[in-house]
Order: C-alpha cells, then structure tokens, then sequence
C-alpha cells in the first residue's frame, strides 16, 4: 500500500532550508530553540494559506505516481 507524508517546513521564518537530526547534542539544542522560538499562531497561518496548494500537488503527485518534493515543504512524497 502506498501512502503519501507531507512535512511542512515549519521553521523557514525563523531558519529557511534547516536541517537537523537527532544525532548529536548540539542539533538538539538547536531544535529546542528552534521549537522556543517558533510562532505557532503564525504557523497555523502558513498552513491554512497553503492548505489547498499542497492538497492540489498532493492530488497530482498520487495520479502521476511521481516521486518528490514539494516546492516549499521539507520531506519526501512517497
């Protein structure tokens, strides 16, 4: 069964493009202030305002079967 994960990049107001893991200490002390510093009435925003681009190219991404990013949003469509 395929299914199709959309992570929305979050935190690009505040660091555009970051990427971090969980594989040392200091990117998860980074990710707690990233967290701290997040504007969650903000991110609600983002995510209304691009509710219905992203449900449109997740549409398309499931009829063509192609594998990708979603200009915008951090992660894979699988």
């Amino acid at each position: 069964m395929d299914f199709i994960a959309v992570c929305p990049d979050l935190f690009w107001r505040i660091e555009p493009g970051i990427d971090l893991t969980d594989k040392s200490e200091a990117e998860w002390k980074r990710a707690f202030e990233l967290f701290q510093a997040f504007d969650q009435a903000k991110g609600i925003e983002d995510l209304k305002s691009h509710g219905h681009s992203v449900s449109v190219a997740v549409r398309r991404q499931r009829e063509s079967r192609h594998h990708g990013l979603l200009p915008g949003w951090a992660g894979w469509l699988s």
